[in-house]
């Protein structure tokens, strides 16, 4: 009877302890996730391991930004378009009113943010993963994972 009382005391003592490391661990981890995660690329250049990030982080505190993506919507829009003004125009009002509106303004919203946002981290290429508004700049990495090994490396030098 007393060998399995004193069993339970050093069961509960040893979970007590792993818990008690385990969280001081954790705290010592959540230091180095960022709070904002700010991606820019473009069509030829995908960056891999958002499902990542998504898992570590509130996927709104993830954006993505290919910055050729206005191009992209313009050459949709004027493909194939005829070269006198007005039947261009009848043209762009019959594909305007097809599109679902919202989903059009929001990503031309986002691709003209994405540019403004380049130009205010003052990007010199891409790609290139902002942390934090700014704290660390990542280029030329395609792996959000490993730009995050990269951040957590440098935040704990």
């Amino acid at each position: 009877m007393v060998g399995s009382r004193y069993i339970a005391k050093v069961r509960s003592i040893v979970l007590l302890t792993t818990m008690f490391l385990s969280s001081i661990i954790c705290a010592e981890s959540m230091n180095y996730i960022p709070m904002k995660v700010e991606i820019f690329t473009d069509a030829n250049n995908d960056v891999t391991g958002l499902p990542y990030m998504q898992r570590l982080m509130a996927s709104n505190n993830i954006h993505y930004y290919k910055l050729d993506k206005i191009n992209k919507i313009e050459k949709e829009l004027s493909a194939g378009l005829p070269a006198q003004e007005h039947k261009a125009k009848i043209v762009i009002d019959r594909r305007m009113a097809k599109i679902d509106k919202v989903a059009f303004q929001k990503a031309v919203s986002n691709a003209f943010q994405g540019v403004i946002y380049a130009f205010r981290y003052k990007l010199t290429h891409y790609p290139a993963i902002v942390i934090n508004n700014g704290e660390a700049i990542i280029y030329g990495v395609y792996d959000v994972k490993q730009a995050m090994r990269i951040y957590r490396d440098w935040k704990r030098s």
